[in-house]
């Protein structure tokens, strides 16, 4: 990485968009990168007004004449575009655009800079310092680091086009600054052609309000079906649209093969849009050449555009439904969904739905910055994994077979080699019923396709990352109670992928390498890139299957791949305290860089690799030959990172040469402090990560959010718990919040810490149902029904929660 230190801007920012094309499979070392956000203020409004003056909490009284404080709507504190820029490797690929919770479409702007869209930079097809707008598109991934989606782009003009020569030269718009808006379920931008945009969303089909000048007689959509994120690849061909101006409808279809889509041959989006004006003018486009008058094209690259006579009034309004299916069940949706116009009614709606989802979780205290960044990671938890389901429970299967899900709503777009860290713990802690079809979706999945995923997107494998974290993520949601799902067939498939390869002509790659590590207890340089990456995440799987395997009564099992979850030990380099890369002969690499990306790892470096064996701190602490040993590398590894920050040394360009919160495979290093019997530097460290690497901005993420992973250890820290995933308890950490609600399926927890503030960070005492604790642990059991979690908490630090050994 030396190299890259000489690069900076544009020269940095293209080497990224080159070398983060898409996310390496099981067979190739991958950049999936963790990035996030850019500058801003963390304004959501102008003003600090919704754009129609209405206050939706509005004054209460309780019938003796004083007003009540108003109930605060965490919806009103989310501020949609944290995560929505950054630099480098701290893009957050975020999007201020709309969806439902989970929902199937995200209707978004895509943006582009004066000199084009970097691929990386607009991952999610957004980037906030952006000066212009592409479109407002229907289908986009939340918060990853491969390019895909961001098809059926729609965008308002004043005028047809003749030639479509690529948005660069024609009907990019510059947004009008100060004129975004945004808030769960409605986003607004005015565009510099004096048309005001606002989008908002059902489930599964996303509603346009276009509002042109008022002395302009005609205006415009285009239906681009080219567009798609990646704006300097080809992913989309294969498409076909169809104007029927008798009907006031545009429907169609493209083939998109992006970073996760082209891996298993694409995956087709139909549309249905309906337009609340008769269509008076319309025509199609193909291969930069349009067509007056003609309502039907198909081939790559194709559009259509249609004008509306606006003398009865200035606004025309878009309903598009979208599905993976067909025409007829996008039209389904959105016939289902929408059954009348009405764009303030669904905005509302929509609006309501998150605040009852967000509602989960309550909280009091901290600062202004605090609560909008809480309330924004909760928002960005609940985004993803995607429904898949149409309206009428049809969903498109791993087998390219159409199904009914019958008594669950099936799932896709799993990020789990990031999720199955902090994501998927908070779902099955907070949404366990969505949790349990998750997991019926991932076992069906494998009933269709042949294996458990590990990063399903779409109607496929698309064999990101490394490891198999479907382990961990369904052993973890059985652990914490999740029921409802075929568990016997899902361990059945666990333990075969972890003891031997899967076929090599099979579409799921497996564990690649696995023979090696079973046999030789790792795996080496010589069979794949990432083999420090692969021996140690295959550990942490094995231990989840073992815990599993014990709840299950698979004694036998259980003890074997406990042994086997140790196997991240036999790289431990004892003279350098690392873990390194091993030859097949048994011999170490002689010469490699602790602080440098090397092929044996998978994003990141010995350092940032020394801590992941979150499911073995005793044995971690043996490798070290102490606690004090451990500790003392420990702090130094975020001692020297913070060197790193205060000095501006990455700013975002470069990845940390030490902890890296940007990224998955540390982010819970500053709980091993607790296992080493220093809980104050836990509460330290985890206070600077809280205070240091998110903000109330653009660049309020330290790197790509993926899917909710960075935004549910947010959520998890501030409430004084982390989860140890795979594992049946959580670590106790300490409280950003006074006072913390966190409504569970059988109860509430409520979590008190009367004295928590910027200065009093470190924890004194815990009780949990005014029995003290003592350990800085808190099985899941004992907290499913609910109770009272309460810390004292103080200046300085304590003797509470230091081990005995």
């Amino acid at each position: 990485m030396a190299f890259l230190r000489l690069m900076t801007g544009c020269l940095l920012a293209l080497s990224l968009v080159v070398w983060m094309a898409g996310c390496g499979s099981d067979d190739e070392a991958s950049p999936d990168g963790d990035q996030v956000q850019p500058d801003g203020d963390g304004e959501t409004s102008p003003d600090g007004d919704e754009p129609d003056g209405d206050d939706p909490d509005g004054d209460q009284t309780d019938g003796d004449g004083e007003d009540d404080e108003p109930e605060i709507r965490l919806v009103d504190l989310v501020n949609p575009f944290i995560g929505s820029g950054g630099l480098g490797f701290g893009i957050g690929s975020g999007t201020p655009g709309i969806k439902t919770p989970f929902g199937l479409v995200l209707v978004a702007p895509d943006t582009t800079g004066e000199f084009g869209a970097p691929p990386f930079y607009h991952c999610s097809g957004y980037y906030s310092e952006d000066e212009y707008i592409v479109g407002f598109s229907q289908v986009h991934l939340y918060g990853v680091g491969a390019q895909d989606l961001g098809n059926i782009l729609f965008m308002p003009d004043n005028g047809p086009l003749d030639v479509i020569d690529g948005y660069e030269d024609t009907y990019r718009k510059l947004k009008i600054e100060g004129s975004e808006f945004a808030k769960p379920g409605y986003y607004t931008v005015g565009l510099e052609s004096d048309i005001t945009v606002e989008l908002t969303a059902t489930t599964r089909a996303g509603y346009h309000r276009y509002t042109f000048a008022e002395d302009l007689a005609q205006g415009f959509v285009l239906i681009d079906l080219n567009h798609h994120v990646a704006t300097d690849s080809d992913d989309t061909e294969d498409a076909e649209i169809e104007i029927v101006p008798a009907d006031q409808v545009v429907k169609g279809r493209v083939l998109q093969q992006g970073g996760f889509t082209g891996r298993y041959g694409g995956l087709d989006i139909y549309f249905y849009a309906r337009f609340d004006k008769p269509i008076e003018s319309y025509g199609t486009w193909k291969d930069n050449i349009s067509t007056d008058g003609q309502t039907s094209e198909s081939g790559d690259p194709i559009g259509a555009y249609i004008g509306f006579d606006l003398a009865d009034g200035a606004t025309v309004e878009a309903q598009v439904g979208i599905s993976f299916i067909s025409i007829e069940q996008a039209k389904l949706n959105l016939e289902t969904e929408m059954p009348d116009w009405g764009f303030e009614s669904v905005r509302q709606q929509t609006e309501d739905a998150w605040e009852d989802e967000l509602s989960v979780v309550r909280f009091e205290g901290g600062t202004d910055d605090q609560r909008a960044i809480m309330a924004t990671a909760l928002y960005h938890a609940f985004m993803m994994p995607d429904i898949f389901t149409d309206a009428n429970g049809q969903y498109l299967g791993f087998d390219g077979q159409v199904h009914t899900a019958e008594d669950f709503v099936y799932y896709t777009d799993f990020s789990m080699w990031d999720t199955y860290r902090t994501e998927h713990p908070f779902l099955s802690l907070v949404k366990p019923e969505r949790s349990r079809d998750m997991m019926i979706s991932l076992v069906t999945m494998m009933e269709q396709g042949g294996y458990l995923p590990k990063w399903p997107m779409g109607k496929g494998y698309s064999n990101c990352m490394v490891g198999s974290p479907a382990d961990i993520v369904i052993a973890d949601a059985y652990l914490k109670g999740v029921r409802g799902f075929d568990v016997e067939a899902a361990y059945a498939s666990m333990k075969e992928v972890a003891t031997a390869p899967v076929p090599s002509e099979h579409a799921y790659g497996g564990r690649g390498g696995i023979d090696e590590y079973v046999a030789n207890g790792y795996v080496s340089m010589e069979r794949s890139g990432g083999s420090v990456a692969r021996t140690m995440e295959f550990a942490v799987a094995d231990n989840a299957i073992a815990q599993l395997a014990t709840v299950l009564g698979y004694d036998t099992d259980a003890a074997a791949f406990i042994e086997q979850s140790r196997n991240y030990r036999n790289l431990w380099l004892d003279d350098d305290q690392f873990f390194v890369g091993r030859h097949a002969d048994g011999s170490f690499v002689e010469d490699y860089n602790s602080t440098t990306w090397e092929d044996f790892y998978t994003e990141g470096n010995a350092w940032q690799y020394l801590w992941l064996a979150p499911h073995d701190p005793e044995g971690l602490i043996e490798l070290f030959g102490s606690a004090e040993s451990m500790k003392s590398k420990l702090e130094t590894f975020f001692e020297e990172e913070k060197k790193e920050f205060d000095e501006g040394a990455w700013g975002g360009y470069l990845p940390p040469t030490y902890y890296w919160h940007g990224n998955e495979p540390d982010i819970h290093a500053a709980y091993l402090f607790l296992e080493v019997g220093r809980p104050d530097l836990t509460h330290k460290w985890v206070r600077w990560i809280e205070d240091s690497l998110y903000k109330n901005a653009p660049d309020g993420i330290a790197g790509n959010d993926d899917c909710g992973t960075l935004s549910s250890w947010y959520v998890f820290s501030s409430m004084g718990l982390f989860p140890n995933a795979g594992m049946d308890w959580y670590w106790i950490g300490a409280p950003l919040f006074t006072r913390v609600e966190v409504q569970l399926a059988d109860g509430v927890l409520v979590i008190e810490a009367p004295e928590a503030s910027e200065d009093n960070l470190y924890v004194q005492s815990v009780t949990f149902n005014d029995e003290p604790l003592t350990e800085p642990r808190l099985e899941h059991a004992r907290i499913a029904e609910g109770g009272v979690l309460r810390f004292e908490m103080g200046p300085e630090p304590s003797d509470w929660g230091r081990p005995t050994r």
